[in-house]
């Protein structure tokens, strides 16, 4: 059965290493460049796009290996929404309000043909949630997961390495709780179509994946998790897809504590983030980006192993994991919400 999996990974990563250039050249030719300004990394004009052509590469990994049934169609159709809309928004950029309110509605439509959170495992055993707080919960998860990568996406290589890694991850929890087959194919074509992409996004990138990529990419993280993670009734299960996905989580988190406290729009860019605290530190662009891969990586592994050990003892491991980074942060010097307000940090273009 793995020899499938592979398979559509292998399918979608080299349909990624030749539609991501074709997406570039219509970037170019379509006026989808992102340009330079004071809260952004990049130096120079950069194409956008990138997305298509991992949306492309997932669409043509799954149609070529195992098709279609209504669930998987309906995930790709609303996955398909979301990169038209990016698309735009990496050409006119559109209002945030209106990028929220297609993600709430691509959010409902999986969630109507049967994506939900429809129990949570904790110390004492599942608990089946109502429909109604199923749809709720499901809902507000993938929309935060999708604008977590939004947000995340800041330098080269980073929003499609983290989701990568936070695939892999849900991906070896499936295995090991037993999910359905096509929860793992639909992870197989993504983290092929990300591996495909990384080629043309790692620093100096010669693409961006824009929007048209990290709202898709993120919402499809969010959707896999559900399909499998939260719906096992496993040891702790809750914590599974928190840790799978705690970088952009706590990243999202400490943005929208730190806009609050500064009386600042939520949805307006700053340069605070977590690679940007990361570079003023003095790491590379490189090393920031390794570095956060490297606690993407620990903590999926933290994952995978509580849905093999006992209730106390992944209680115990996670509490410890916890800990540990934020006495790291701690010590390097990294601080969630910065206490003096750098007012010249949120600058009117619009961004992540």
């Amino acid at each position: 059965m793995f020899a499938e999996y592979a398979r559509v990974a292998s399918i979608a990563f080299f349909a990624a290493l030749i539609l991501v250039p074709v997406a570039r050249r219509l970037a170019l030719l379509w006026g989808a460049v992102d340009q330079p300004n004071a809260r952004k990394v990049h130096d120079h004009p950069m194409p956008r796009l990138g997305g298509i052509g991992i949306w492309a590469a997932f669409l043509l990994g799954i149609t070529m290996t195992v098709g279609w049934d209504r669930q998987t169609a309906a995930i790709a159709s609303a996955a398909t929404i979301l990169t038209l809309v990016g698309a735009l928004d990496d050409r006119f950029s559109l209002p945030a309000k209106w990028k929220f309110a297609v993600q709430l509605f691509a959010a409902v439509v999986v969630v109507a043909f049967g994506v939900h959170i429809d129990k949570l495992s904790w110390i004492g055993g599942p608990v089946e949630l109502p429909f109604w707080l199923a749809a709720i919960l499901t809902v507000g998860w993938i929309v935060t997961i999708t604008n977590a990568i939004n947000l995340i996406d800041g330098l080269d290589g980073l929003a499609a390495g983290v989701s990568g890694i936070a695939t892999a991850t849900i991906f070896a929890v499936d295995v090991a709780v037993g999910s359905s087959s096509i929860a793992l194919v639909l992870c197989a074509a993504l983290f092929g179509a990300i591996v495909g992409f990384l080629p043309y996004n790692w620093h100096p990138a010669r693409l961006f994946m824009g929007d048209s990529g990290s709202l898709t990419i993120g919402f499809l993280v969010a959707v896999f998790s559900v399909l499998g993670t939260t719906k096992a009734a496993t040891t702790v299960s809750v914590v599974v897809p928190l840790l799978i996905l705690g970088v952009p989580i706590f990243d999202t988190l400490t943005a929208v504590v730190r806009r609050a406290i500064w009386r600042r729009p939520i949805f307006q860019p700053d340069k605070m983030h977590l690679h940007h605290q990361l570079l003023a530190l003095g790491l590379s662009h490189r090393q920031v980006v390794l570095t956060i891969y490297g606690v993407c990586a620990v903590l999926g592994g933290g994952a995978v192993a509580l849905t093999y050990l006992s209730t106390s003892l992944g209680t115990a491991i996670v509490a410890t994991l916890f800990v540990g980074l934020l006495i790291a942060a701690d010590k390097v010097g990294l601080r969630p919400v910065p206490l003096q307000q750098p007012g010249a940090q949120f600058p009117a273009p619009p961004g992540k």
